[in-house]
């Protein structure tokens, strides 16, 4: 799958990632040690604003990478690896992820191991896992401010690094005093299957016609997932065949598609790595911080409000209402919730996208993906 795409796809998530690890990469150009807490005399963990000595590993390391997430999440960490395997080329790199998102790393030339670990394990099989890897690595990293990512990675690396939520509770505090290496925590992305990020089915029927009306064939795509391919069936019947495709026949169907259409999830920022053009319809998301990543990088950053934006081969479509982007769960702050912004947004609004990418391209076929 990833000898298929141009460049790894980049987010804020993953371009924070890459920001995060400049020092610790051997980037800064400041010498300065870590600071020392002058009460406790013990070496401070370092933070984000901390010039810090590059990290010194030796020959040969060994790294972990913990993301305990969801697929979107395990793809948006490959740039933080792509950076780990450019500064240390003879590193072992593993990745410990949940069992159900390995898919989405699988063939990644920056990995040497996926580590799969359930996604509700027993607690007899944490203890097994944690004992397996116990300071099994020279450097372990948690890209999550969750209590178990973090616990593997201070249990895992003979030096650790990870993320915390700055909201002044203990625990946020205790991550913060035991990590070598901490930064901030961010948002974190949400799975597509959420009906708070969804268009209606109504537009993306209408989509479709339109699409066909300019000699267009329309692929809608599909994870192997009984729930999500319901839906999808429901949405698409009797307008359009549902393709169910793992990873790499999606990377595939997307390089040769004339166009892909898609919400804000992991799927549109992998088209955009693809090169396709890609059409993201962003609701209460922020597209500052989730924007798709482009070919070749963005050139300007995102917008947080517009009708239609363009950076390289990515367009991101909104339907800016005074409210955009809340950044809440939908108008009801829960994942079964509606978002007006994506409920009153309009196949017009849509196809002014489309057409722009459609010009860029040659005939062929239009992905939909939802």
């Amino acid at each position: 799958m990833f000898g298929k795409v141009n460049e790894v796809p980049q987010t804020h998530f993953s371009r924070w990632c890459v920001g995060w690890w400049t020092p610790i990469c051997g980037h800064s150009a400041s010498k300065r040690p870590a600071p020392r807490d002058e009460v406790r005399g013990r070496r401070r963990p370092a933070s984000m604003g901390d010039a810090m000595v590059p990290a010194s590993l030796g020959q040969n390391p060994k790294i972990l990478v913990v993301t305990l997430r969801r697929i979107g999440d395990a793809l948006l960490t490959t740039p933080l690896i792509r950076s780990l395997r450019r500064a240390w080329p003879d590193a072992s790199i593993d990745a410990l992820v949940f069992s159900n998102t390995v898919g989405i790393l699988k063939g990644n030339p920056d990995i040497d191991h996926i580590i799969p670990m359930a996604p509700r394990p027993s607690v007899w099989e944490s203890l097994a896992l944690m004992t397996q890897l116990r300071k099994r690595y020279d450097l372990a990293i948690s890209t999550q401010s969750g209590d178990r990512p973090t616990a593997f990675a201070l249990i895992a690396g003979r030096s650790h690094a990870g993320i915390f939520s700055d909201d002044g509770r203990i625990g946020s505090a205790w991550k913060r005093w035991m990590l070598h290496v901490t930064a901030p925590a961010v948002a974190i992305h949400s799975a597509p299957m959420f009906r708070y990020k969804r268009w209606t089915k109504d537009g993306w029927r209408a989509l479709a016609a339109k699409l066909r009306e300019r000699g267009l064939d329309v692929v809608a795509i599909s994870a192997p997932d009984p729930q999500e391919r319901a839906y999808l069936d429901d949405v698409w019947q009797g307008v359009a065949a549902v393709r169910e495709a793992r990873w790499p026949q999606t990377v595939s169907l997307l390089q040769g598609a004339r166009a892909y259409v898609g919400p804000d999830t992991s799927v549109s920022h992998l088209a955009a790595a693809t090169g396709c053009p890609t059409i993201v319809l962003f609701g209460p998301m922020d597209p500052r911080l989730w924007g798709p990543w482009p070919v070749g990088g963005l050139d300007r950053p995102w917008a947080a409000r517009g009708t239609v934006q363009r950076r390289g081969n990515v367009w991101v479509v909104q339907n800016p209402l005074p409210c955009l982007p809340c950044t809440f769960e939908g108008c009801e702050r829960h994942i079964a919730s509606y978002s007006r912004c994506l409920d009153e947004l309009t196949p017009a609004q849509v196809m002014v996208a489309v057409d722009e990418a459609l010009a860029k391209t040659r005939m062929g076929s239009a992905a939909v993906g939802e």
